[in-house]
């Protein structure tokens, strides 16, 4: 990133682009507060790392954030010290020093890292620290990936993973097909064009969107269907799994749930917040810090809930938790394949 201001690099036309920079940046100045402050409570010589370039562009982040959302700026830093304090409850008293790991740093190309974004560095081992800043009552996302890789990868214990993966994927296929000759026909374009797989010039030359959202009602309910089928498919051999051997489906949730790396902390900020006379205000809701045992402990109970109509996600149904698996485009319709998002809901 170069040196000029963030105030001309990020301009943006709606809301909700702002809104999104705002939590992307957010989770960057979050992550580094964390750890400065896990640092500042730890002996002095357990010191907090961070490249300069990334400070530097923190520096940047805070410069914009002071501008678009003060309150926000105003608030994070003693949220960071009350998560800190309650992480250290669970860390070993002699450490070696603290590291930011995050997607703001780059990452570290280190594989062990899974979700973590601030590394702890103790005498005999490193403790993982994932963080989420999110919206009170919200699902909290905790993995997304292709749905063509899905199973294979999550689930790779299973020998029947690589045969219901292919599966999927042939279904997804056939389901991508009719729902694009579907819309060529409800567009008119069937007379000159056959849909082969992919929406060709003449789709933009007719002046028709390709976001599903920007559809017409019957069209976008074409898409949709498209979506329901996937969902359906993945969730029947999904359900083939957990039936197969509860024990090893369990094992296979934890990098879903979140947890793909040991000796991992998961620490959740629930926030509330409103407009005010001349800028937004925050208010902690509640947070949440979850270990690997309080993982285990979830799979007390363990449930497939029933697929409902009409929607492209189900559920998983823990002792408290709620394991959301949702079906989604990886951006356009019109273009082939589809990611699964992961989230949780808790109690």
């Amino acid at each position: 990133m170069n040196n000029d201001s963030p105030k001309s690099l990020w301009k943006f036309d709606t809301i909700a682009q702002n809104e999104a920079l705002i939590n992307e940046l957010k989770g960057a100045l979050f992550e580094y507060l964390v750890a400065e402050s896990l640092s500042t409570l730890c002996r002095p010589e357990c010191r907090c790392e961070i490249a300069p370039d990334l400070r530097n562009r923190l520096l940047h982040y805070e410069s914009w954030l002071r501008d678009h959302d003060l309150g926000l700026i105003v608030f994070m830093p003693e949220v960071a010290r009350r998560v800190a304090r309650e992480i250290s409850q669970h860390l070993p008293e002699q450490l070696k020093g603290i590291e930011v790991v995050g997607k703001t740093a780059g990452g570290s190309g280190r594989r062990d890292l899974q979700e973590s974004d601030v590394v702890v560095h103790a005498q005999e081992s490193d403790f993982f620290i994932g963080l989420k800043f999110c919206k009170s009552g919200s699902f909290v996302n905790t993995k997304s990936g292709g749905a063509q890789t899905f199973l294979g990868r999550y689930f790779a214990v299973f020998s029947e993973s690589v045969k219901y993966q292919q599966e999927l994927n042939a279904e997804m296929e056939r389901a991508y097909l009719m729902m694009g000759q579907s819309l060529y026909e409800e567009a008119g374009l069937a007379q000159g064009y056959d849909f082969k797989g992919h929406f060709g010039d003449e789709w933009l030359a007719a002046g028709l969107p390709e976001l599903p959202g920007q559809l017409v009602p019957k069209m976008r309910e074409l898409v949709l269907q498209y979506y329901q089928c996937a969902i359906q498919s993945l969730y029947t051999r999904t359900l083939e799994l957990a039936k197969a051997s509860p024990k090893l489906f369990a094992e296979s949730l934890y990098p879903i749930l979140g947890f793909g790396a040991r000796n991992l902390i998961q620490a959740i900020v629930f926030v509330d917040s409103k407009q005010g006379e001349d800028k937004k205000q925050y208010r902690l809701n509640s947070f949440k810090i979850h270990t690997e045992k309080d993982v285990v402990a979830q799979f007390g109970r363990m449930q497939l809930a029933p697929l409902q109509k009409d929607i492209s996600s189900f559920e998983i149904l823990l002792e408290t938790w709620r394991l959301q698996i949702r079906m989604k485009p990886m951006n356009k319709f019109t273009v082939p394949g589809l990611k699964v998002n992961c989230s949780v809901k808790y109690a």
